[in-house]
């Protein structure tokens, strides 16, 4: 089928610093006049949804349509100045969201209509959980507070946007760099980083600048032969960005004491109310089934990498060094030679190709042009609907890959534009953007297996802000409730362990031009011996089957201590935001904590001397602004993907008929539904911990994960 010209205007992105801040004084200035009408319109009117809730309705469409816009360049502009601009007009249009569902008249009527929500037969579903929606964000407003509470809890609110936004241009800085010798980095292929002299006579020794963003941070740990330095990075990596922790300790105080000036017992109590697991309880009581679980192959695992070691201290900095050893002696899995098959841009394009056979989409590749995208580097797509019969445009999809000083240094995706229905009863485009960070030299930029892994992840909730469907933005896509938001995503990671999938996926870089193909050769004479004069033979074009067999035959290595890893961070996530009283988090030392559920969690060792070594929770975002007392979704949501998969897709992964059934009856409805309710329809009983626990290693009785899933559900 053919792809008719795009004739949708694209978005532009040459914007200035002036241009951001006038645009967040017009959504400002647009949300008090449109407050001020809907106010007075209502006076002497009614109460209903159709004259309160469907007009503050389209008030928030149009906030959402343009905020994200603007707060996108934070995280992916090349200029300093428009970062920090995009951060001081977002903060603005915060504030003003917040005092939009902080006004008392407001909350008059929508308390109302709210209060009389029985006698609005008419509305469906997506309406009720709108309508719910909004109540609570006034309720978490401190709407029902009054006098000096009312005004301390208002401060409070202003000031943990002003902290967030503080936190996030400090993570915006520039990566810390170390200068080390070549001895210091044995196990590393050197080519990627700055040769330093180091001022000896003969210059013998050479010194190498290293770069501590993410993908270089990884490297290190994960094949560097020299123990000092992986311990050396590891710390000086987990003692970055210091200014955020008091930034961090203030955010976490404030956040229980509004929450305790609410009613709630903690924060973490009034954030889970709305979730599929509604209780700080029912999440520790889960998250402890599953350690239960995992202990007994943790030990086992453990043993394993001291027997390597021959030592019984494993560090947290050794764990990813001796897995990639493992893998590469006895597994013989050389994830090195296997990026070789998955270089970056046309890897991603194959991605997509997986896609649209499985959710009936087509993506057009559009031309580089200067103002449409915020960098030369960056890719643009034009996504359309493709069925038997026509092509409907769903809007713009974004790959930004490369690194540059100033970018989000970690791998997501961001929505740009989400789509809802207009008054007129028209969708919006949607546009979204894959932002991650793939190191590139002389070769073209290649993808380890767990990069595949991620950016597929990642794709994934594109897939979900292009195929939702809901009337409402606030609903659009990913915006679903937090412990359920990430099982999209990691359901589509099953198909990077699909031995035809990963065929498809890969092929060898020397193929891709006859520059790629010299750079090979080159490569290949580099690393013979002069006494050596016979050709290589170029690589076949596809991942060898062998190879495919030995990554399937590894992908339980360790899993149960790398998820334990994930089970720490989500211990001090619930401890942080679910303590005993309000002085026991004034009292709490976060740092230490955070470093103590690390240690005891996994097994592995810190440094010694107490747990007084670094503050790695103030080096991502996820406690600050995402994942705050959700990080425990991590695991459960991977419960859920595991289920989906087992019970419909296992057996047939490219299968259009199930990837469709699977797109309308959980993707298109975004959170415009009850998630839970999508996923026992969709499954046809309660979710079960019996695939997931299969999937690291563990086993598990059926029949049990189910009962424990419904207790945990409050079924």
């Amino acid at each position: 089928m053919s792809i008719p010209n795009n004739t949708h205007p694209l978005p532009t992105f040459d914007i200035t610093a002036d241009g951001l801040a006038k645009e967040s004084e017009d959504i400002v200035a647009f949300l008090e006049k449109a407050a001020n009408d809907l106010a007075d319109s209502v006076a002497d009117s009614e109460l209903t949804f159709d004259t309160v809730i469907r007009p503050l309705a389209a008030i928030d469409n149009e906030l959402r349509a343009r905020v994200q816009y603007i707060a996108f360049f934070h995280s992916v502009s090349p200029s300093a100045e428009i970062r920090q601009a995009s951060s001081g007009a977002e903060s603005r249009v915060v504030q003003a969201h917040l005092a939009l569902f902080a006004r008392n008249d407001l909350f008059a009527l929508v308390d109302t209509v709210h209060a009389n929500c029985s006698q609005h037969e008419s509305i469906d579903e997506e309406d009720r959980i709108l309508l719910k929606r909004f109540h609570q964000l006034f309720m978490e407003n401190g709407l029902r507070l009054t006098g000096p509470v009312r005004e301390r809890f208002t401060w409070i609110t202003g000031r943990l946007v002003e902290l967030r936004v503080k936190f996030m241009q400090n993570l915006g800085a520039e990566p810390d760099s170390v200068f080390l010798y070549e001895h210091d980095l044995a196990g590393l292929a050197l080519d990627e980083f700055d040769v330093l002299e180091d001022g000896s006579p003969d210059h013998a020794a050479k010194r190498y600048r290293i770069s501590l963003t993410k993908p270089v941070v990884t490297r290190i740990l994960s094949q560097c032969r020299i123990a000092q330095t992986r311990k050396d990075i590891f710390l000086r990596n987990q003692t970055r960005y210091k200014p955020n922790v008091d930034i961090f300790r203030e955010i976490v105080i404030l956040r229980d004491e509004a929450s305790r000036l609410l009613g709630f017992d903690s924060f973490a109590h009034r954030k889970l109310q709305q979730q599929i697991v509604q209780s700080p309880d029912r999440v520790e009581r889960w998250l402890k089934e599953l350690h239960t679980a995992l202990r007994p192959v943790a030990e086992r695992e453990m043993e394993q990498l001291r027997t390597v070691a021959g030592t019984d201290a494993i560090h947290l900095w050794d764990l990813d060094f001796y897995h990639t050893h493992i893998l590469q002696e006895e597994y013989h899995v050389d994830h090195d030679r296997v990026a070789e098959y998955f270089p970056a841009k046309a890897t991603i394009e194959r991605m997509l190709g997986i896609f649209e056979k499985l959710f009936s989409l087509r993506f057009e590749k559009l031309p580089a042009s200067g103002k449409h995208t915020w960098h030369a580097d960056v890719d643009a797509y034009a996504v359309w609907e493709a069925d038997n019969s026509a092509l409907v445009f769903i809007g713009y999809l974004y790959v930004d890959i490369y690194p540059r000083p100033g970018k989000y240094n970690h791998a997501a995706n961001f929505n740009i534009y989400p789509a809802f229905l207009t008054s007129e009863g028209k969708r919006t485009a949607v546009a979204t953007a894959l932002v991650c960070n793939v190191s590139r030299g002389e070769a073209p930029a290649l993808l380890r297996h767990q990069e595949v892994t991620t950016i597929f992840h990642e794709l994934g909730h594109a897939m979900h802000d292009l195929l939702g469907k809901s009337r409402y933005a606030v609903f659009h896509g990913h915006r679903t409730v937090a412990d359920f938001i990430e099982a999209p995503s990691q359901l589509l990671e099953a198909w990077c362990w699909v031995p035809d999938c990963l065929r498809q996926l890969s092929s060898h870089y020397s193929y891709a031009s006859p520059e790629n193909h010299n750079h090979w050769q080159r490569k290949q004479h580099s690393n013979q011996s002069p006494s050596t004069t016979e050709e290589a033979h170029q690589p076949p074009r596809n991942l060898p089957q062998a190879t495919i067999q030995n990554l399937l035959a590894a992908k339980k290595l360790n899993q149960a201590l790398l998820t334990l890893r994930q089970l720490a961070f989500s211990y001090f996530d619930m401890h942080i935001h679910h303590p005993a009283s309000h002085a026991e988090i004034q009292q709490l030392d976060i740092s230490a904590t955070y470093n103590r559920f690390l240690e005891e969690t996994t097994g592995l060792w810190g440094p010694g001397g107490g747990f007084d070594w670094g503050h790695g929770h103030v080096t991502t975002l996820h406690y600050v602004w995402g994942q705050e007392a959700n990080y425990y979704s991590y695991l459960f949501t991977r419960m859920l993907a595991a289920d989906i998969w087992a019970s419909h897709f296992r057996d047939d992964p490219m299968s259009r008929e199930a990837g469709l059934v699977y797109r309308r009856a959980i993707l298109e409805y975004g959170g415009s539904r009850d998630e839970r309710g999508l996923v026992v329809a969709f499954l046809g009983r309660e979710p079960a911990l019996q695939a997931y626990l299969s999937e690291l290693g563990c086993g598990g009785d059926g029949a049990h994960g189910v009962e424990e899933a419904k207790r945990e559900l409050g079924a």
